[in-house]
């Protein structure tokens, strides 16, 4: 009897034992890895079924005897089992469970090649069994591990279902665990029970198997109640076993690998963001000199990033704002700012950086992220000189509209007095001095008619004659017409590019264009020695300007226009008078001298036209009106007849 409980406790101790080896190698699976607790946990399984094949069972007491595979090998695995589907979740279970059946399938495997083998014509032991022995024990075997197999398998999933159910039910952990033992006891005793009682063969529901597996299951359940309760507690306080220590000595080397690859990982994702951003990032010291840089302010700065590790930045830098940042004395929190790359130079670029001051072990870097804005800059500049144009646009048509309508009142007025003016002489055609004042009315009411119709024609409501005109004969005639204004004093050049230089436009009204522009020429030059006037004609590519149609015209295209361009030596404009040039009234002459519509009839009549005016004029340094006209060419005018 003594022998009997000595070798019970033995086997009761050897189980304690794995089972908490077990949990130690889990325990320690951020030190070790968890490899050690996946391949004990496997050589165990297999351990069972070699021990439940060859039969090797323990006693408790005359007639009851137990499986040492199944309590001391067996339930230690899925007590631990279930301790990893408490800690760590179903994935790490099904982990578990794949495991086990890769084992199942590599056992059947060596099985099926070892009977195959077996078998074979000529096979023979030197000493021992002989092949055919061996084939009877393995097949005898066989069905009595693939059937423990599937019931350790079904056990896997019974476990953690009937324990979460416990839990759900705020069962304690000694309780949930043991209900789940021992619901995967009768689920295995079920299918022999199902057997017998269907093949008649007698059997008993208490045997030594299941004796030894419940108090087994007792004992498991208040060990994993006390390891789970100290689990909880070392998390909460932030404890540490001893072993601990142990385990982190010896597993230093691989933790300490591990660290390297994810520091290295870490750089290399560092070194791919910096290197792909399009932003400039670089790294200062306190005195403004590179530490690190990434490729595109490399790129900006025109050196390869190695040659500028220690080169100091703002040397190359003008802060534009704010106005009080002093490169030599970098501030100690974040600042924003403007500033100029390589400011002088033809590639000046505008930046709009943020300083952030960081400290990196003992030193104290800077980092300045930059952005190129030159595009952005120019961009609204081009956008706020659109907007100019449309406004000064906006305001000249309403000036042309204002103009029309003031136009026609005042011309049927004129006609009035003139037919006023008419009647009077008649009636008084015996009185000579009478009639001498009536003429000089008339006559000044000509003039104001002349006046309305320069009105009428910035207005875009004169009446026009379109033919085919000759811009070299036009240039003639109004130079021709010119040269009582102009005196000796003022030398006029001609630069007509070859070819045919032909326009559709009304002859009078562009003569009076041009007469307008050189006489305006003639005054700029006035206060001058000898003042010099051009007249250009070229084809529109040839202007020298950028060609620019209004957004009225449309689809211009440049080799369909040529150019009609004015220049003169003379005083010039300012911005200002630049800006109010085409208005209507505007004059910077004395009162009496000039009306303000010279440039507002240039302005209509060529609009007229389809064409526009480019005005070009410095203070002090002359004037150039630049007319665009769409040309007409001989085979277009054959083509219309």
């Amino acid at each position: 009897m003594f022998e009997v409980l000595h070798a019970s406790l033995l086997n009761f101790l050897e189980m304690t034992f794995v089972f908490i080896a077990l949990l130690v190698c889990f325990q320690q699976r951020r030190a070790i890895g968890r490899s050690p607790f996946y391949m004990a946990a496997g050589f165990l399984l297999i351990l069972t079924h070699l021990l439940d094949a060859a039969e090797i069972r323990g006693v408790l007491s005359d007639g009851l005897t137990f499986r040492i595979g199944n309590a001391v090998c067996y339930l230690p695995v899925l007590g631990a089992y279930l301790v990893v589907y408490m800690t760590l979740g179903t994935l790490a279970a099904q982990h578990i469970i794949i495991g086990a059946v890769v084992l199942f399938g590599f056992y059947i495997y060596l099985g099926e090649i070892t009977s195959l083998q077996c078998n074979w014509l000529g096979y023979s032991i030197s000493s021992g069994l002989s092949g055919s022995t061996i084939d009877m024990l393995l097949n005898s075997a066989r069905r009595d591990v693939n059937m423990a197999t599937l019931l350790h398998l079904a056990d896997f999933f019974i476990v953690p279902i009937v324990y979460t159910k416990l839990r759900n039910w705020k069962s304690p952990h000694f309780v949930a665990a043991a209900g789940a033992l021992f619901a995967a006891q009768a689920a295995g005793v079920m299918p022999l029970v199902i057997l017998r009682l269907g093949t008649g063969v007698p059997f008993a529901i208490i045997t030594g198997d299941q004796i030894a597996r419940a108090v087994v299951d007792l004992w498991l359940s208040l060990l994993i109640a006390i390891y789970i309760s100290k689990l909880e507690t070392e998390e909460i306080t932030g404890q540490t076993s001893p072993l601990d220590l142990v385990f982190a000595f010896f597993g230093s080397y691989g933790r300490s690998k591990k660290l390297e690859e994810n520091l290295r990982e870490w750089e290399n994702r560092y070194q791919k963001v910096l290197a792909n951003v399009t932003e400039l990032i670089v790294i200062l010291d306190r005195e403004g000199r590179i530490r690190d840089l990434n490729h595109a302010a490399a790129k900006k700065l025109g050196k390869p990033g190695e040659k500028l590790i220690g080169f100091k930045l703002f040397t190359r830098l003008r802060v534009t704002s704010p106005e009080d940042f002093d490169p030599e004395k970098l501030p100690g929190q974040p600042l924003r700012f403007k500033c100029e790359l390589d400011p002088g130079t033809d590639n000046v670029r505008q930046l709009d950086n943020s300083l952030t001051p960081i400290k990196v072990s003992d030193s104290e870097l800077m980092v300045l992220v930059g952005r190129d804005i030159t595009d952005e800059l120019r961009s609204a500049a081009e956008k706020q000189a659109l907007t100019e144009q449309l406004f000064h646009a906006q305001r000249l048509e309403s000036l042309g509209v204002l103009a029309g309508g003031v136009a026609h009142d005042f011309n049927n007025c004129i006609h009035s007095i003139l037919g006023h003016v008419d009647m009077g002489m008649m009636m008084n055609s015996d009185n000579p001095e009478f009639c001498q004042r009536l003429d000089r009315i008339g006559k000044i009411a000509e003039q104001a008619g002349h006046l309305t119709s320069q009105l009428l024609g910035f207005a875009r409501k004169g009446k026009y004659r379109v033919a085919d005109v000759d811009v070299r004969k036009l240039i003639e005639d109004s130079r021709t017409l010119l040269r009582p204004h102009a005196a000796n004093r003022v030398s006029l050049h001609l630069d007509v590019a070859e070819g045919d230089w032909h326009i559709q436009a009304d002859a009078v009204q562009l003569r009076q264009v041009l007469i307008n522009l050189l006489i305006n020429a003639v005054d700029a030059t006035g206060e001058q020695e000898s003042g010099d006037i051009t007249i250009s004609v070229g084809a529109a590519q040839d202007s020298g300007y950028p060609f620019a149609p209004p957004a009225d015209i449309g689809d211009a295209k440049i080799e369909n226009y040529l150019f009609i361009k004015i220049s003169d030596n003379g005083c010039g404009m300012s911005e200002e008078v630049k800006s109010k040039a085409f208005e209507p009234f505007f004059t910077t002459k004395p009162v009496g001298v000039g009306t303000g519509m010279g440039l507002s009839m240039v302005y209509g009549t060529v609009s007229h036209h389809q064409g526009w005016v480019h005005l070009d004029s410095t203070l002090g340094k002359g004037t150039t009106f630049c007319l665009y006209l769409p040309r007409f060419t001989p085979q277009e005018a054959q083509a219309s007849e």
